[in-house]
């Protein structure tokens, strides 16, 4: 249940950056009325949010790739310092 919600969840966010996308490219070059254009706020409004996106997305995979990091280490250490207990020692030598 929880990956499915992930997919519609990752489905709808990469829709939404090619929407924007798509919709700043093809009204980048508009006749503008002003300060109160409502295309030009719009477009403002779509570049932010492929920003923030962009951001959003940068440091997610750092985030992922720091957490793969740190389990990687500790899963070896770990591996390294449980096999030297006293415990272990003992169960091996008696087998």
């Amino acid at each position: 249940m929880i990956k499915l919600f992930a997919t519609i969840l990752l489905i709808c966010l990469v829709s939404v950056t090619m929407m924007s996308a798509y919709f700043i490219n093809e009204n980048a070059v508009h006749d503008c009325v002003g300060a109160s254009c409502c295309t030009c706020s719009r477009l403002y409004s779509a570049q932010n949010l492929l920003r923030l996106m962009e951001v959003a997305i940068v440091i997610a995979f750092f985030k992922s790739f720091g957490l793969f990091a740190i389990y990687t280490i500790v899963r070896h250490v770990e591996h390294r310092v449980c096999l030297n207990t006293l415990f272990n020692l003992k169960v091996r030598y008696n087998n």
